[in-house]
């Protein structure tokens, strides 16, 4: 029992929360379109850096809807960070996807992460209901590849995310098997061996190593932007130069063109006097 509830009614209740918080969500995304359409990323990021991260998001949904449903067969089910994890992935996901279209609210639906809420409470639910689950997961895995092609392809940027994302991958899992660490253990050590901080763990507590990761991948992002921003400062520099050589290389020909022009004058001035002269003279 939960708060004095019978298991049955937990779950009844953390299924129509979450229903109520999807059908919010559909009326919030279309309220909200307009501005979000309009916002400006370009005020907060550099251009390249937000298409980057566009890439990454697509790719690090993709794989973390994956190592949710092997943990749902590899991991144990007293290691409550995966699951926690989990539900964090799942309303991202369903934020994303959801919409008044049909296959849009049942796929939506299908993310639903009560298993994993459930479950951190003590309350295991059918291995039916984990499999729906998953089956969402899997389609959704499907539809975040296939926006990342179209995406990569529609603004002809490269793989290099593929790389990226796949050596945190299977650096994740050869730790996760050789140094027999936890999940958040695992991505704790990782994250400081990928930013040169050591192959450790950083932290005590839970909450701490959360920490540790968000500071992490905080600081990454912000140098990404740091020297998108550096090197934009420098191309510009560079081409301010050269517009200014272009332009004082134009004023230096029209002005050679002026002069040509006033010679040309003369010349016709005096060509019209010899025509005068040699016609009086006749």
């Amino acid at each position: 029992m939960v708060f004095g509830l019978s298991d049955t009614v937990v779950t009844i209740l953390v299924y129509l929360i979450f229903i109520i918080f999807c059908i919010v969500v559909v009326y919030a995304k279309e309220y909200l379109h307009n501005d979000l359409k309009n916002f400006d990323i370009e005020a907060f990021l550099p251009k390249d850096e937000y298409f980057y991260l566009k890439q990454i998001f697509y790719l690090v949904m993709s794989v973390l809807l994956l190592i949710g449903f092997l943990a749902l067969f590899l991991l144990p089910k007293s290691d409550l960070t995966i699951w926690g994890i989990d539900v964090i992935v799942a309303i991202i996901a369903i934020i994303y996807v959801i919409g008044k279209k049909p296959w849009r609210f049942v796929l939506a639906l299908l993310l639903l992460p009560c298993g994993s809420i459930l479950l951190v409470m003590g309350i295991e639910l059918p291995y039916i209901l984990y499999i729906l689950h998953y089956i969402g997961a899997f389609a959704i895995v499907g539809l975040f590849i296939q926006r990342f092609l179209t995406y990569t392809r529609d603004n002809n940027l490269g793989f290099t995310a593929i790389l990226f994302i796949g050596i945190l991958a299977i650096s994740f899992g050869v730790t996760l098997c050789f140094e027999k660490a936890t999940f958040l253990d695992s991505l704790v050590m990782i994250s400081n061996a990928f930013t040169s901080n050591g192959y450790t763990v950083l932290g005590n507590s839970s909450g701490g190593k959360l920490a540790s990761i968000l500071l992490v991948w905080g600081g990454y992002l912000l140098s990404g932007v740091g020297t998108a921003t550096l090197c934009a400062a420098i191309v510009n520099s560079s081409f301010r130069k050269k517009f200014k050589e272009q332009k004082d290389e134009v004023a230096f020909l029209k002005e050679k063109i002026v002069r040509a022009d006033e010679k040309n004058d003369i010349l016709l001035n005096e060509i019209k006097e010899l025509k005068d002269l040699i016609k009086n003279k006749e």
